[in-house]
């Protein structure tokens, strides 16, 4: 993967922009929402004054012979316009749609009795226009009641302590590309490519988290894989580390302006202990 073959393109509200100097990037740290900061460079005049406030962010990034995938359908909360010894950079931030919809009320109260927490989880994500992927849960709920006066992703992670309470295993909740994500948190949704320093990693080393619940983090950077993403399993594969491991968090930092093209992330064994009862 060269350095001229790199692609990256944005769409901000009816403005599209691929051949313009650009700095992008897109993450998902580990329990929150999946966010972006985009600044392009020396936009005409006449397409920064069509852009609107909370219009739409669509990026894609990767590889002009390779994968290539969007990374994130966003909705700008923030934007502004700086000049710097010539240059105009026009700055844009906010997260994804998804995450946006979580972190507002529900349209309307709802309660559910003796239902399992997968289908409650389902249910919400219908009733927001969002569809799910979700994991059987071994138990039920006697009564858990939505709250419309009450923001979703709190009463999200209140579902997750029922659950983690009377399995004594871990959950975990996620909202972005439109779907509600709901599974164990030993487990995971998708595979994605090696790493190995053979095929994109540049770097491999324990994550310095002393106060982390599960042991063996590791922390990567890597050469840009679009199809890196939260709750995928990858396979690591070098001298000292070799074995499956679950995406936590992710970072895609990608500029025309210095090259960078790059991914870090943390990952977890998927044989830790994910148990509660620790």
């Amino acid at each position: 993967m060269s350095l001229w073959q790199q692609y990256r393109r944005a769409e901000i509200g009816p403005v599209t922009v691929e051949d313009l100097e650009m700095d992008v990037r897109v993450s998902n740290p580990e329990n929150d929402t999946l966010e972006f900061d985009l600044t392009v460079y020396n936009l005409a005049t006449e397409s920064w004054q069509r852009i609107e406030d909370r219009d739409d962010v669509v990026i894609e990034l990767g590889w002009v012979n390779g994968p290539s995938s969007t990374v994130i359908n966003g909705e700008m909360d923030t934007r502004s316009r700086t000049f710097d010894d010539g240059d105009v950079a026009h700055r844009f931030s906010g997260v994804d749609y998804t995450g946006n919809t979580v972190a507002e009320e529900p349209p309307k109260s709802k309660s559910w009795s003796n239902a399992r927490p997968d289908e409650i989880v389902s249910d919400i994500a219908s009733m927001l226009d969002l569809t799910s992927r979700t994991r059987q849960a071994p138990t039920t709920i006697d009564n858990f009641v939505l709250e419309n006066d009450e923001l979703v992703s709190r009463q999200l992670r209140d579902l997750i302590d029922h659950v983690e309470e009377q399995t004594n295993e871990m959950w975990r909740w996620d909202a972005r590309r439109g779907q509600i994500i709901f599974i164990p948190t030993s487990e995971t949704l998708t595979e994605v490519p090696d790493l190995s320093y053979d095929s994109s990693l540049i770097s491999l080393s324990p994550a310095d988290e002393p106060d982390d619940t599960v042991t063996g983090k590791l922390e990567f950077e890597a050469m840009l894989d679009p199809r890196i993403q939260a709750d995928a399993s990858v396979w690591v594969d070098t001298e000292n580390q070799t074995g499956e491991y679950r995406i936590d968090s992710y970072e895609y930092q990608s500029s025309s302006v210095d090259g960078t093209h790059l991914v870090r992330g943390k990952i977890s064994p998927l044989d830790a202990d994910f148990s509660t009862d620790k």
